[in-house]
This record gives C-alpha cells, sequence and structure tokens, in this order.
C-alpha cells in the first residue's frame, strides 16, 4: 500500500541498529564495556503521495465576476 496509495500517507524513517560487543579499553585495562546496540536513522520519513496528484486536473477555472456595490445592497436586504 505504500508503494502506490491513493491518499497522502507517511513512510516510516528507515534505520539500522548495530551490535557493539563487549570489549576492554586499550589504554586503561580496568574499564570494560558491555554489549550495546546503536540506532542510526539511513532514511528520514517522508510523505509518500498517489499519482492522483501527478494527473492534470480536469477541472476548470470559475469565471470571475464582477459585483456593483448596489447588487450587493439589494442581496443584503
Amino acid at each position: 500500500m505504500l508503494t502506490n496509495p491513493t491518499a497522502p500517507m507517511i513512510r516510516p524513517a528507515r534505520t539500522v541498529r548495530t551490535l557493539i560487543i563487549s570489549y576492554e579499553n586499550r589504554q586503561n585495562r580496568n574499564r570494560l564495556y558491555m554489549p550495546r546496540y546503536v540506532f542510526s536513522i539511513s532514511e528520514e520519513s517522508q510523505f509518500v503521495m498517489g499519482e492522483y496528484l501527478n494527473r492534470r486536473s480536469d477541472l476548470v477555472p470559475a469565471a470571475v465576476v464582477q459585483v456593483s456595490e448596489d447588487s450587493m445592497q439589494k442581496d443584503v436586504h
């Protein structure tokens, strides 16, 4: 549905999860780092628009009609 939607939707961000295994610091041998995950965003989230936005509209702009002050006052009363 996200590849060809009919209405605007949001595609979630793509993330990469990297596991860093435990290791000790070479300069300070009494320090041990435990395993952890680092998350990176490789692609930001974005709106996905359907093909209906790429088509030319078949609608014709409305005609502009000039209205005089006299006709506006007649409509009010």
